[in-house]
């Protein structure tokens, strides 16, 4: 889950950007889930590791570490040619869904 208070005192407190940022999120990464069990399903390594490795990025500069971690094992994974577990991916998949509620629900 995303540490809000961390991420809102990365901005001075500014709620105003921590909600900007956290819309966007939604925006861009409304599929990304499905996008990833998707790409795990079809074992591409390639599209799976660049995926990994955005969102990983992308959810570390949020301030949220569990998923991010999980993520940097399935990026270095498909970076070694290696399918990582379903349970892993099952999992990210799930935290990703939490993360969206936390975040829509931040938003309401």
């Amino acid at each position: 889950m995303i540490d809000v208070d961390k991420l809102s005192e990365t901005f001075d407190g500014d709620d105003e950007v921590v909600t900007m940022i956290l819309s966007l999120y939604l925006d861009e990464n409304s599929d990304i889930g499905d996008k990833l069990v998707g790409l795990h399903q079809q074992s591409n390594l390639g599209e799976l590791y660049s995926l990994a490795h955005t969102l990983s990025g992308t959810l570390s500069n949020l301030c949220e570490e569990e998923t991010s971690s999980l993520l940097k094992t399935v990026e270095l994974d498909a970076n070694s040619g290696k399918q990582s577990d379903k349970a892993i991916i099952d999992e990210i998949n799930v935290n990703l869904s939490k993360i969206e509620e936390q975040i829509t629900l931040y938003l309401s």
